[in-house]
């Protein structure tokens, strides 16, 4: 069986940025392409790359980025009302409702979190941190 990777959105804003990491997360991405892992995103993702590539590149930019997404090899995972549930159980005034989405997200299908964001290794999740 092969390992299950989901990426969170500040990876895939590292990697469209360019920041520091984004090699890293092209690497994954390509071994996703290669079918050597399985590779997902929480649908919540696609809605936060949209408003934050929209509020500074515009919306023609954020529909190219989403698009990019919807037709990679990422497999999207809706939010159903189990993960709903999981995450409001996991929900903590200091993390954001789309971070503890995305944790129940990776749960539901046993995946390690690629983020530069560590807390989420807080929430009980396997995390796979870059600089």
């Amino acid at each position: 069986m092969k390992s299950t990777i989901l990426f969170d959105t500040h990876a895939l804003m590292t990697l469209w940025n360019n920041d520091p990491g984004a090699e890293i997360i092209q690497n994954l991405l390509k071994k996703v392409d290669d079918s050597m892992i399985q590779g997902c995103i929480s649908v919540i993702s696609l809605t936060e790359v949209y408003y934050l590539t929209c509020r500074v590149l515009g919306n023609d930019n954020a529909r190219s980025l989403t698009e990019k997404i919807l037709c990679s090899s990422l497999r999207i995972i809706p939010v159903s009302s189990e993960i709903a549930i999981v995450a409001g159980m996991i929900k903590q005034k200091e993390i954001s409702l789309a971070d503890t989405i995305i944790v129940a997200s990776a749960k539901q299908v046993n995946a390690t979190v690629i983020s530069g964001d560590p807390h989420f290794r807080e929430l009980g999740v396997d995390l796979f941190t870059y600089p």
